[in-house]
Parts: structure tokens; sequence; C-alpha cells
């Protein structure tokens, strides 16, 4: 009737763990946000006219507006990525 203690977990002499473990369960990290430079699909050190130009070469492409012909999961895709798109250019518009 032995318990060992390993890792932060109770374990019963079968190496079963206890119904009481008092080690707290790893919570996963968030997702990491990315740069707007990555969203843009430019350098970091880019001009404001990179920056413009980029923007609307991509936003034309994903625009929701011209995803009416599309399935309901493609016309999402393309809304998050707008989103992500309008996020990434405010966020570089502001550093500037």
């Amino acid at each position: 009737m032995k318990d060992e203690w390993k890792a932060g977990q109770v374990e019963a002499r079968h190496g079963a763990p206890l119904e009481d473990d008092p080690a707290p369960a790893k919570q996963p990290l968030p997702p990491r946000k990315p740069e707007w430079w990555e969203v843009l699909q430019v350098p970091p050190t880019a001009t404001e006219e990179e920056i413009k130009r980029a923007y609307r070469r991509l936003i034309k492409e994903s625009h929701p507006d011209k995803a009416a012909h599309l399935s309901p999961e493609e016309q999402q895709a393309l809304e998050h990525e707008a989103k992500q798109l309008n996020d990434a250019y405010e966020r570089a518009m502001n550093l500037r």
C-alpha cells in the first residue's frame, strides 16, 4: 500500500494515477499571432509604399465580396484572411 511520488503525480502501487492527482493539467499555449510583415509578405524594414502595395495586392486576392460563388467554408476562410490582412496593415501603419 505504498504510494510513490513521481513527476508531480501520485501513483498507486500498480502505476495507475489516483483520481485526486495534485498536479495541475498543463494548458496548451495560445497560438502565436503572426507579425504584420509575415501576413503582408514584406520584410520588417519595408517602406510605407511597399506595405501599401503588398496590402492592396493581397486584399484583392482574399476580399470576401469576390467569393460569393464559393462555399460557406471557403467564404469564412477568406473573411478570416481579410481580417488578418486588415489587422496587419493597421499595425504596420501605426508604427510608421
